[in-house]
């Protein structure tokens, strides 16, 4: 006997709401069957910590599918949990621009009808079709000047995620933390470990092991990171350094080592936002030879310039011909007092044609005495440690760049028979790493005197 429409219905029904319970119970099985994703242990590890303990922090290596465990999590919850909100926050909005949002827009694009159908996906939010001002997901930007800007509205579902936690500031968790608390809020903080202080942390201590659940994505135990890769960054760092611990690995460094400029005060800077320009601008152009880069970089006092210009041109004439028509466009009122060129090997001849095409050129020599040679032992250790000190006395802005990032904190200062401070050649930095410190030396050329009858610490 054929089952009546009734008893059809009801039992339809009864298996969408079972399937439904599922998906809310279950993140996993959400995300292969809803996302279309099938997350790695290690992924999977992370997701169900964070609904068990409802406070997850993760330290974690390069390629890891960090982003992607992040974006799972932020579709389960908003898609599950009725009239949720969710709050996505970096020290960088271009964290967020470029890796989170567009993250979350594939997964939307992708997912399945049921749930994608309810959401509305813009530039910096998703919100609930029907209920737009309690069920959404924002992004919103660690800025150290306003931590009150991330405070969310309490509500009964609520989540943070937070990536690149290792560069947040201890007020703005506390702000965070002081949202959190209905019995379903939650709070997923995502990093390379880079920092051996602060909150992100303090959160992998042992004696926060009731509060939070600490977990680990390495790069040498993820699914989605080839034999291939794991070999390039083993001859690229080396397997003993801390940059191989940390970006491999996904465990914070052993030591500082020996570093000039420390990873804190460098991510500070980065995350330090509207400081005041003070005194004349400088431009600091480092000419690339061979298949080096050619970078050209500004800066007025604490200030350094988002527009950093890389040029990757063989022929020297070609950087010149660029730089000549930046300098050409740039208005008057932001043009600089005077560009610092190494002129140095193929920089000589760059620094000649400049100046005669009337721009401001003052030759900067790295293998010159340095103007203090009682204690520094060239010209280029000069300008790292004024960079140094301008860097810890200054409180700088700087932008969030990759190259410029990496470079000032892994280069090195190296013994000096005499005692006096020493940066390590770039013939040995290359050897190490692989790469030429172009951009990070580019600023450094900024902190070179003029004269030799330059008194004391330049302040400029």
């Amino acid at each position: 006997m054929m089952m009546s429409l009734e008893k059809q219905s009801k039992s339809t029904n009864n298996d969408i709401e079972a399937l439904l319970t599922l998906y809310y119970q279950d993140p996993i099985i959400f995300s292969k069957q809803i996302l279309g994703i099938k997350p790695d242990k290690q992924q999977e590890s992370v997701i169900t910590q964070l609904y068990k303990k409802k406070k997850a922090t993760v330290r974690s290596g390069r390629g890891t599918g960090k982003t992607f465990t992040a974006g799972m999590v932020v579709w389960h919850f908003l898609s599950t949990r009725s009239n949720s909100q969710v709050y996505i926050t970096a020290p960088s909005g271009g964290t967020i621009s470029g890796a989170i949002w567009p993250t979350l827009g594939k997964m939307y694009d992708t997912m399945n009808p049921i749930y994608k159908d309810q959401f509305e996906f813009q530039t910096s939010q998703i919100k609930h079709k029907d209920h737009e001002f309690t069920w959404f997901a924002k992004s919103r930007t660690a800025r150290l000047e306003n931590p009150d800007a991330l405070a969310g509205t309490h509500a009964k579902n609520m989540l943070y995620v937070i990536d690149e936690a290792s560069g947040v500031s201890d007020d703005m968790f506390k702000v965070i933390l002081g949202s959190l608390t209905e019995v379903n809020n939650y709070i997923l903080m995502l990093s390379n470990p880079r920092r051996l202080s602060g909150f992100f942390f303090d959160s992998h201590k042992p004696t926060n092991a009731k509060t939070f659940a600490q977990l680990h994505m390495s790069a040498l135990k993820s699914a989605w990171v080839t034999r291939d890769s794991i070999k390039q960054w083993e001859n690229l760092y080396g397997v003993d350094s801390n940059q191989y611990k940390v970006e491999v690995e996904g465990e914070f460094p052993d030591r500082e080592d020996d570093a000039i400029i420390p990873m804190s005060v460098v991510m500070n800077a980065i995350q330090r936002e509207e400081q005041e320009p003070l005194g004349g601008i400088r431009w600091g152009l480092d000419v690339g030879a061979g298949n080096d880069k050619s970078v050209l970089i500004k800066r007025q006092g604490p200030v350094v310039f988002p527009d950093i210009k890389k040029y990757k041109y063989k022929d020297t004439m070609k950087v010149v011909g660029r730089v000549v028509r930046e300098y050409n466009e740039t208005p008057d009122e932001l043009k600089p007092e005077a560009i610092y060129v190494d002129t140095i090997g193929v920089g000589k001849g760059a620094g000649d044609r400049l100046r005669e095409q009337g721009l401001p050129i003052i030759p900067a020599v790295a293998s010159n005495r340095a103007h203090m040679k009682k204690y520094n032992y060239n010209a280029k250790s000069e300008w790292w440690k004024e960079m140094y000190e301008w860097f810890r006395d200054m409180e700088p802005q700087i932008p969030d760049d990759n190259d410029l990032l990496e470079e000032l904190t892994t280069m090195r200062c190296v013994p000096s028979s005499d005692g006096r401070f020493k940066v390590e050649p770039k013939d040995k930095y290359k050897s190490r790493l692989k790469r030429s410190p172009d951009t990070a030396d580019a600023l450094a050329i900024t902190f070179s005197m003029k004269s030799r009858k330059t008194v004391g610490l330049i302040t400029g």
